[in-house]
């Protein structure tokens, strides 16, 4: 009986407290739900205890001691004592009787009462009492890709997702010492969800092994904290501070990329995180989409601009045949092709910025108004994939030491093209890579040629997999006119969940 009342008043503690906790967020009808549902518990708890009751009095009834008629002779005195012992012997045999029977209607109580706490369990172990249970609590929780909790009313919600990558790189270099070492290549602490309705979105991204990139900091740097207002596919309002959009590769989550990382040619031209504020949206079906936004012009985590100039990008994508996704890798093997096209242009100025001219030495600008052009053409078909991009940018010099500078223009060019195929569908994968960057002959900067072979196995999804590449980097003009040549061999492993 402890068991079951223990069970029963856990229960009704629980669903008062879920009524309580959550009945300020909750319209009319969920409580209503909610009292049916309390008042269907009690009612079974009572049903039980008058089961125990009506058991109870039968079995007291079948106990109670039966009169018996005895009768002694008392006139038969030579007798009596032969009487005498009868009756102590019916008397015994009675008692004895009693004592059994009283035995008996313990042994069936506790019978009962065992029976009873097996059909509570019973009853506990049931899907109806399980979405009982989860239904009065404050928050729902779960997993899906991602630990989640969120309101009923899903008004509230957060996801918390983690990410490792772990590498092993091996560099055979042409002008300095070989080197062997492990690292983590990326610890991600991700949460996202929505906030007072589902039409505010928000997102956040930390990194928890830090680069020391800001200030030589080596703490936790945060990466994206941004919000979203999505009411309408159209037309969404972004802002924070998250990846500018202005290349299709540096939008791929790292999580989702065929190579460990990502192109030479992306890392000269892509504009990093930056704080600042963007429309978006999508129509005909998400065939096409666009992006128009501006930004500080800085780096990551800055609080406040240099200057006051912004750096504005435009940028579209036209998917023809259906949404192409920023994932790399035709991981989903898709029966019927997918192709993608993208152009983005960017405006940027800056001050105060130092240039390598080549037979001059260090220059220091005043002022250098920027120009950036990349387009874009991916292909997903039957586990190929192929993407390719182009940059173009213009560094105007407008003016050195308060003078203006006329037709002073660095023109800087690359691209890379990328291409893998899964042998084995979602399992293993082959991939090759080759990217170029060639900046402006009035730099000192070396042209880079980069040519990477890459293997891939899938454990469970893009999550879950090992990675293999190995990297030949040409920097084609040094200082003393011959090419620097670098091998890098690089093993990754990555869980995400």
């Amino acid at each position: 009986m402890g068991r079951f009342r223990l069970y029963a008043a856990v229960f009704v503690m629980l669903s008062v407290f879920g009524y309580c906790s959550s009945s300020y967020a909750a319209d009319q009808t969920t409580i209503d739900e909610m009292k049916l549902q309390m008042e269907k518990m009690q009612n079974m708890i009572m049903q039980q205890q008058e089961q125990i009751k009506s058991l109870t009095v039968k079995l007291d009834n079948g106990s109670k001691p039966q009169k018996h008629n005895t009768k002694v002779d008392h006139t038969e005195s030579h007798n009596s004592g032969h009487a005498v012992s009868q009756h102590d012997r019916h008397t015994e045999n009675h008692n004895s009787g009693h004592a059994v029977s009283q035995h008996d209607n313990k042994q069936v109580l506790t019978e009962f009462d065992k029976a009873v706490d097996e059909r509570i369990l019973e009853f506990f172990e049931t899907e109806e009492s399980k979405e009982l249970v989860a239904h009065n609590m404050p928050v729902e929780i779960g997993y899906d890709e991602g630990f989640f909790f969120r309101t009923h009313d899903e008004k509230f919600s957060m996801k918390l997702t983690s990410m490792l990558q772990f590498k092993y790189n091996y560099r055979d270099a042409n002008r300095e010492e070989d080197n062997s070492s492990f690292s983590l290549r990326r610890a991600r602490l991700t949460f996202n969800g929505n906030a007072y309705g589902e039409h505010m979105q928000y997102y956040g991204d930390l990194e928890l092994r830090s680069s020391g990139s800001k200030d030589g900091s080596k703490s936790v740097e945060l990466l994206d904290l941004f919000g979203t207002y999505e009411k309408y596919e159209f037309a969404k309002i972004r802002f924070g501070q998250w990846k500018v959009p202005f290349n299709g590769q540096f939008m791929t989550s790292e999580a989702e990329l065929q190579m460990i990382d990502r192109s030479e040619a992306d890392e000269v031209f892509n504009f990093g995180r930056q704080i600042g504020i963007m429309v978006f949206g999508s129509i005909w079906e998400e065939k096409l989409e666009y992006f128009l936004g501006f930004w500080n012009g800085n780096f990551r985590n800055e609080e406040e601009n240099d200057n006051n100039e912004h750096l504005w990008i435009a940028r579209v994508m036209y998917d023809p045949l259906g949404h192409f996704g920023e994932a790399e890798s035709d991981y989903e093997y898709h029966n019927k092709p997918l192709i993608h096209f993208e152009a983005a242009v960017a405006f940027d100025g800056e001050d105060d910025i130092t240039l390598e001219l080549d037979g001059i030495g260090e220059f220091e600008t005043d002022e250098i108004d920027k120009t950036q052009i990349v387009g874009e053409f991916g292909l997903k078909y039957k586990g190929f994939f192929f993407i390719t991009e182009y940059y173009w940018r213009k560094r105007h010099v407008d003016s050195f030491r308060g003078r203006k500078i006329d037709d002073a223009n660095l023109i800087d060019k690359g691209f890379f093209a990328q291409a893998g195929y899964f042998l084995i569908p979602k399992k293993l994968e082959v991939a090759g890579r080759y990217s170029m960057v060639s900046f402006d002959d009035a730099l000192e900067e070396d042209s880079i040629i980069e040519s990477t072979f890459g293997l891939n196995y899938y454990f469970s999804g893009r999550r879950h997999k090992v990675q293999f590449n190995a990297i030949r980097l040409d920097e084609e003009s040094n200082e003393d006119g011959h090419d620097a040549i670098d091998y890098n061999y690089r093993l990754q492993y990555q869980v995400k969940f």
